[in-house]
């Protein structure tokens, strides 16, 4: 089983052009992904087990 780990990145660099107009204020919204196993242990009845004793013969 594979579990996924996703992880998001911001990253800050310096601006390499000419910036044109007003700057603009942004919200950004990211969501991560963990996953964790689940382990779980269900009892369910696959077979009886009988055990009997038959007499043998009498001793007189």
């Amino acid at each position: 089983m594979r579990l996924r780990d996703e992880r998001t990145v911001v990253e800050r660099r310096p601006a390499t052009g000419v910036a044109t107009g007003q700057p603009l204020e942004r919200e950004y919204a990211m969501r991560e992904l963990h996953e964790e196993p689940v382990v779980q242990k269900d009892v369910r009845a696959g077979e009886e087990l009988v055990v009997r004793k038959d007499g043998g013969p009498a001793f007189v």
